[in-house]
């Protein structure tokens, strides 16, 4: 780190834009690496493509800033203040932004591999094709953020709130999103494979074309879910509840649907070769084309099934 730059930032935020379009046009490369800036007032300042690798940015006031392509691996974050922060494409792996507030801040195509935001308000921020995989979000609220294109592949959102978020293609794959909140989330096109999702909340959500190879949806709430072409193949819904869902054209190869209500579902279409249940309430269902090849059927399990 050159201690000059420090002397630079003393001077105000206005100072240091000036001289930091300047030294942009000149090619200089600014190194705040290690730079202890706790506490500091660095509202609306331009730190776009600066690195700040280490730094310690505890308290510190980034409201408005600009931290575009910024370098901010093992940067300390705890408790700044983000809002409105532009970090496009910027390197926040491993930082630790525990219930920090990131209200209208910018994370599209952000790198935050294994960062911590455990109970961080994120809701309505735009983190489309932002890499957050092996993230620590449990409790986090993500209601209506914007995550198309995401990785949170092994992140882990136990307990998180993504209630009308948006997650189209988004990859999931061996997340953890126990007890989660989905109701009326986008998950279409979505990677939901080896995921967990038990006891989620996935009411009126849209899994249309979503694969959920293997995932698990033990007690998982499923009411008024668009599943149609999902696959299901090997998944786990035991004791999930399916009231008047949409599974049509849905792959439940080999799924285990133990214990399962299906009352009001529509199951036209669905390939349910293999799969595996106890007993299971068809009641008022539609069953049209439905392939039940190898699968063994007690008429005492189907109750009004319209086919």
């Amino acid at each position: 780190m050159n201690p000059n730059l420090l002397a630079r930032l003393r001077q105000g935020v206005l100072a240091w834009n000036t001289w930091r379009q300047q030294a942009h046009a000149r090619g200089i490369t600014i190194d705040l690496a290690s730079a202890d800036l706790h506490g500091a007032d660095l509202a609306g300042i331009d730190l776009s493509d600066v690195d700040l690798r280490g730094a310690d940015l505890r308290d510190a006031n980034l409201s408005h800033a600009s931290l575009c392509w910024a370098n901010l691996h093992d940067a300390q974050l705890l408790h700044a203040n983000l809002n409105g922060a532009n970090l496009f494409e910027a390197n926040l792996d491993y930082v630790d932004l525990t219930e920090t507030h990131l209200h209208g801040v910018n994370l599209d195509f952000a790198i935050l591999r294994g960062a911590h935001l455990p109970r961080a308000n994120l809701n309505e921020v735009t983190l489309r094709g932002t890499d957050l995989s092996e993230a620590d979000l449990t409790n986090a609220k993500l209601h209506r953020a914007d995550l198309q294109f995401a990785s949170l592949s092994g992140a882990d959102l136990r307990g998180a709130d993504l209630s009308g978020a948006y997650l189209h293609r988004a990859n999931l794959n061996r997340a953890h999103l126990h007890k989660a909140n989905l109701h009326d989330a986008d998950l279409h096109d979505a990677l939901l494979n080896h995921t967990d999702l038990d006891g989620a909340n996935l009411i009126a959500a849209n899994l249309n074309g979503a694969r959920l190879y293997d995932a698990h949806l033990n007690y998982a709430t499923l009411d008024d879910a668009d599943l149609r072409h999902t696959n299901l193949t090997n998944a786990d819904l035991r004791n999930a509840h399916l009231h008047n869902t949409d599974l049509r054209d849905a792959n439940l190869r080999g799924a285990n649907l133990h214990d399962i209500n299906l009352t009001r579902v529509i199951l036209n279409g669905a390939d349910l070769r293999g799969a595996k249940f106890n007993w299971m309430l068809l009641f008022e269902a539609s069953l049209n084309g439905l392939n039940l090849s190898h699968v063994k059927l007690d008429p005492n399990q189907l109750f009004k099934a319209d086919t």
